[in-house]
């Protein structure tokens, strides 16, 4: 398949190497041009997620991905952060990819006027949702989450 408004545009460095991979998988001879000038102005991430949705996944792909899917949390040696990774089938982590999306993209900006990274905001997204969750639950004791502290910073701000 040729791609010569694709090829120019990057020839012409205004596309990068790494925004050709997603942009060959979403392109074909007639969204060449398109795609070549529209592309300019997104970033890997995006084009990434475009090529994704527009993906076909046949239903082998779909119950391997489900098979695979996991979800670890991990506290540190400390206890001090919670580290979260995993794997979800597509149309599962397209709705929590929209949840978190939402939520962080309602974020207001930090102290000094200025928006946080997404990252920071995605993760205050998620600790929103999951909070909301929490406090849905009709039941007090399941509803309540106690946090000990080993450090004994939080009575040296108290005069202790």
């Amino acid at each position: 398949m040729s791609l010569p408004e694709i090829a120019a545009a990057f020839s012409a460095g205004l596309l990068s190497w790494d925004q050709l991979l997603p942009l060959t998988e979403l392109a074909a001879p007639e969204t060449d041009a398109e795609l070549a000038h529209s592309a300019q102005g997104l970033s890997v991430p995006q084009l990434a997620s475009l090529a994704r949705r527009r993906r076909t996944i046949t239903a082998q792909e779909a119950n391997e991905a489900h098979r695979r899917r996991r979800l670890k949390l991990s506290w540190s040696l400390d206890l001090s952060t919670l580290r979260i990774s995993g794997h979800l089938p597509a149309e599962v982590g397209a709705v929590v990819e929209k949840a978190i999306g939402r939520r962080a993209a309602a974020q207001p900006k930090g102290p000094d006027g200025l928006y946080r990274p997404a990252e920071q905001t995605a993760a205050d997204a998620l600790v929103e949702l999951a909070s909301a969750a929490i406090a849905a639950d009709a039941d007090a004791d399941r509803a309540t989450i106690v946090v000990a502290s080993t450090t004994g910073s939080s009575t040296k701000g108290a005069g202790g």
